[in-house]
């Protein structure tokens, strides 16, 4: 047991202190004796300052006009000292929140609860407060406006209470838990129940200080880098932290307990050191210690899959109880101490700095663009170390644990009901839809997706639109109708298949009945599903367009399919009814003349099926009897710009590929001409319309 090992600073004490900071922020570290075991990054000046440490300053003007948000001002950092004695589940505090006015005002108001406010100050004069604790609101009001642009810092001195936990959580040693512990836990919404803030994800501070004091023997960690670990005269010790990146509330994060610390470094591209740690209690360091290099490997192949890694450091803490696997607070995970060599947990939690930290969700409602990527990273990760059967695993494993689990994949995705906002739909379906995303527009357009996304949306938050313009930019095309029915809509397609085949001239005709089952509440689910027919020499899979509740597909084989299957590779998200072979050979296959949309359509020299190669479609056309077929592409002038005499084809269906690698972007119209074989006068002709993009 480590109980209050020297008396505590007074709440006036603190405020001195941290009005130290402010005025001492020029002087920089220039050695530790405290311990070798700590990395300290940097020097501790501007910690506490009213403005960011790095070059986000330049950049507040633009960074602020392009975020979300209905408040009056801008929170440019939070700046906390925190003085916990690590014998309760109480602490006192002194924070520094920093604001740029938006418009000339006197009234400010923040979020808290279970705080209680000693003094608020500012350098903008008297300040009066008021705490609302029905509505969970800290009012602040200046004695004079200041004007916009103004710069206005709130010094708040605070005690968080002693209440039933929300927020920060403290649990003394016991038989299961080795050592006493204190965290804070703030997703989604319980940040300021241990400090005021701005607590919606959208609201971003241009950076963060934290300034921990523990008895001696704890380790305080917090988010950034420590630049600062100073022994005190009274038996305590005090951890200073400096996060230079935008960070949202929930995202900040203090841990501590008697921890060992296991650390080694990521080199970026550019050479730049990332400190990769642990802090876990000493009967779990030498697990941990192994572990590091793993951790290595998946901060190194996230990096290169998406962008450099883009925080100070990362490390994660081991903590026990937690009611959760893990949290992705920004650069410092927290995680179960049952997981902290899980590889699914760790680069679960791990991509999150990337997809919930870089980029963060913008609205609760958009939870899916941080659980469905990080959830879909697992799978990614699988796939680097294991290939294609490392991927097929998770994915099967995001189906359901007895197969394909109803409820999961039933609800919609986006928007979901807050109290059950981390529910299991928006990891597993979200995952599922990024991986059907993936096999619609083909793997090189999905990874460049990703890293225009993150490099769009950096150190800001995005909605679900603001992926979805990505995702049309950077293909080239619209993709709208994919996430409308994937993400807006509840539910997946059950397909049903029946198929015949009838023997002519040599080859066997083969026509695929395709059925979407599903509730009539349900959409239609427009996507492209692969057929593989199988049989004595036949082994070949087909890609058709499928948007309707039933849909009939024609093929020509020159060996009788014995077998048909509906997406072998799971590339969608659905279930299979049933696929059934009719009488086979007795009523022979009704022929059609008909010229199909050619697909894709737009079809782009970037993204699509044509990503990073030339601009190609395909033309399907089916022949009522056996016929010439010919096929042109006029421009809008009408002019030919390409022609192609098929000769002689049977009756059936049949595919052309034509490319426009030679064209300018521009609407194009394709025509078939079919022709008897014993005259010249068309028997059928048709035009549709086609798009071209470059």
């Amino acid at each position: 047991m480590s109980g209050r090992t020297g008396p505590q600073s007074s709440g006036e004490e603190m405020r001195m202190d941290l009005v130290k900071e402010f005025f001492c922020a020029a002087l920089c570290l220039t050695s530790i004796s405290y311990s070798q075991s700590f990395n300290v990054q940097g020097s501790a000046q501007n910690v506490f300052s009213a403005a960011p440490t790095r070059s986000f300053a330049t950049q507040l003007p633009s960074m602020f006009k392009e975020q979300e948000s209905d408040l009056s001002f801008d929170v440019l950092r939070y700046a906390l000292n925190l003085h916990v004695p690590m014998d309760s589940s109480s602490f006192s505090a002194v924070e520094s929140l920093v604001v740029i006015v938006r418009d000339a005002q006197r009234e400010f108001d923040f979020d808290a609860a279970q705080v209680v406010i000693n003094s608020v100050t500012s350098n903008r004069g008297n300040v009066s407060f008021n705490l609302d604790e029905s509505a969970e609101r800290l009012h602040l009001s200046l004695s004079q406006a200041p004007a916009i642009g103004d710069t206005v810092i709130f010094v708040i001195n605070y005690q968080r209470a002693g209440r039933p936990a929300k927020g920060w959580y403290y649990f003394p040693q016991s038989e299961n838990i080795l050592e006493n512990i204190g965290y804070t836990m703030s997703e989604p919404t319980d940040a300021h129940y241990w400090f005021v803030c701005v607590d919606t994800p959208s609201v971003k501070a241009a950076s963060a200080g934290i300034s921990i004091t523990v008895p001696d023997g704890y380790i305080a960690a917090s988010n950034g880098a420590l630049v600062d670990v100073r022994k005190n005269p009274d038996g305590t010790t005090t951890f200073v932290w400096n996060e230079a990146y935008p960070i949202t509330p929930y995202l900040m994060c203090v841990t501590i307990s008697k921890y060992s610390h296991s650390q080694t470094t990521y080199e970026t591209l550019d050479k730049r050191s990332v400190p990769i740690g642990y802090y876990t209690w000493q009967q779990d360091s030498s697990t941990v210690a192994a572990y590091l290099s793993n951790v290595v490997d998946m901060v190194d192949y996230f990096s290169k899959t998406f962008r450099e890694y883009p925080f100070e450091k990362y490390e994660m803490t081991g903590v026990y109880p937690f009611y959760y696997g893990g949290m992705e607070h920004q650069t410092l995970t927290t995680l179960h101490r049952q997981y902290l060599t899980n590889e699914r947990v760790v680069s679960h939690e791990l991509a999150h700095q990337w997809w919930g930290d870089l980029v963060t969700c913008g609205k609760w409602a958009d939870i899916w663009l941080n659980e469905g990527f990080a959830s879909y990273c697992e799978a990614l990760y699988a796939e680097h170390k294991s290939g294609t059967l490392g991927l097929e695993s998770v994915m099967k494993s995001f189906l359901g644990s007895r197969g394909f689990d109803t409820t999961t994949h039933s609800r919609r995705i986006y928007d979901p009901p807050f109290d059950s906002l981390f529910n299991w739909t928006e990891y597993a379906k979200g995952a599922w839809v990024l991986h059907m995303l993936r096999y619609v527009v083909g793997d090189s357009a999905f990874f460049q997706i990703l890293r225009d996304y993150a490099n769009r949306f950096a150190y800001r938050s995005a909605v679900t639109r603001d992926f979805m313009n990505v995702v049309n930019a950077t293909t080239g095309t619209n993709y709208d109708w994919f996430f409308d029915q994937w993400v807006f809509h509840p539910g997946y397609p059950i397909y049903a298949a029946t198929w015949s085949v009838h023997p002519t001239s040599g080859q066997w005709w083969t026509r695929v009945v395709l059925e979407q089952r599903q509730s009539p509440s349900y959409p239609v689910f427009k996507m492209p599903v692969e057929l593989q027919f199988s049989g004595s020499g036949l082994d070949t899979i087909v890609t058709v367009m499928n948007d309707a509740r039933q849909q009939e597909y024609d093929f020509v084989f020159s060996v009788a399919p014995s077998a048909v299957s509906i997406d072998p590779d799971s590339r969608i998200l659905k279930q299979v009814a049933a696929v059934a072979a009719s009488a086979q050979g007795k009523t022979p296959i009704a022929h059609v003349f008909r010229l199909e949309p050619n697909y894709p359509n737009p079809f782009p020299a970037r993204g699509g099926y044509a990503y990073g190669g030339s601009p190609t479609t395909t033309i399907t056309y089916k022949l009522a009897t056996k016929s010439r077929a010919i096929l042109r592409v006029f421009n809008v002038l009408g002019q030919v710009v390409w022609s192609v005499d098929q000769g002689s084809k049977d009756a059936g269906s049949h595919t052309v590929t034509f490319d426009g690698s030679s064209l300018p972007s521009g609407v194009y119209f394709y025509q078939l001409e079919a022709v008897p074989l014993d005259n010249r006068t068309p028997v059928f002709q048709d035009v549709r319309k086609m798009i071209l993009l470059k």
